[in-house]
């Protein structure tokens, strides 16, 4: 019987995914406790102590609050651009044959362009750091929304659009009561994966002279030398990012029903 209840704990997916936050932290905790007894100074501000204490002061000043704040507004706006213009540009490009072989070769060759390497344009072109910042969160995330919302549309029962036109309802109904609906699982699937491109962009477009977000706190600690704060702010960003995958992921499962 206690053989089975272990056999079962084991193959629960909530005691695995806590196994793994634990193992995360012993190797964590055992990191710093050998460079303490190494005597490796810089590298035991790292460690799980001194980052929980940086954690600790950086709350109460403030400075950790106001940086999210500002990161996630632009994060929200850049993501917000992004499902503004790719998916639109998915439905023409998933509806029409000709306006995807027309668009194949300069989407796929933007879509493969570093959006960093493009950092001293947008510096020349865009009179605001925030828009610029914004512009490259933008522009890094519509690729996985545009191409998402097309291929979905490639998915869809031809027949319900078939039984649309039997009804004589014009091109915008037919997109917002036949195609969307069917498409949004795809289109929250393209967010997710744009959310997840535009939090790994957003720290070091954050360096392009802005005095406010999470990679300028990751900056300015890097300055003053302050790796224990550098730490705890690393980790609230990955903290932030795996709260927001997950709340995408359990959207996305809430319209599994349409499929």
């Amino acid at each position: 019987m206690i053989r089975n209840l272990i056999t079962s704990l084991f193959e629960s997916v909530r005691f695995q995914q806590a196994l793994g936050a634990v193992i995360f932290i012993g190797l964590w905790t055992m990191f710093g406790l050998w460079a303490r007894l190494t005597q490796q100074g810089i590298l035991q501000d790292f460690a799980i102590a001194p980052t929980l204490d940086a954690f600790g002061r950086l709350l109460s000043n403030g400075t950790l609050f106001e940086a999210i704040g500002s990161s996630m507004w632009r994060v929200f706006w850049g993501i917000f651009y992004a499902i503004v213009v790719g998916v639109p540009i998915g439905i023409l490009i998933g509806l029409n044959s000709l306006v995807r072989a027309i668009t194949l070769i300069p989407i796929q060759f933007l879509r493969m362009t570093s959006p960093l390497s493009l950092m001293p344009i947008v510096v020349i072109l865009i009179p605001t750091w925030n828009a610029g910042i914004i512009f490259l969160l933008a522009f890094a995330s519509v690729w996985s929304v545009m191409l998402s919302t097309s291929t979905a549309i490639g998915r869809i029962d031809f027949g319900w659009l078939k039984i649309a036109d039997n009804y004589q309802i014009s091109f915008l109904q037919k997109i917002r009561f036949v195609i969307l609906p069917a498409i949004i699982p795809d289109i929250l699937t393209g967010v997710r994966l744009s959310v997840g491109i535009c939090w790994v962009v957003l720290v070091p477009a954050e360096f392009l002279g802005v005095t406010s977000g999470l990679g300028y706190a990751i900056n300015d600690a890097r300055d003053t030398l302050d790796y224990s704060a550098m730490t705890a702010i690393v980790l609230v960003i990955g903290a932030i990012g795996y709260c927001i995958d997950s709340l995408l992921r359990i959207t996305i499962k809430n319209y599994e029903w349409i499929r």
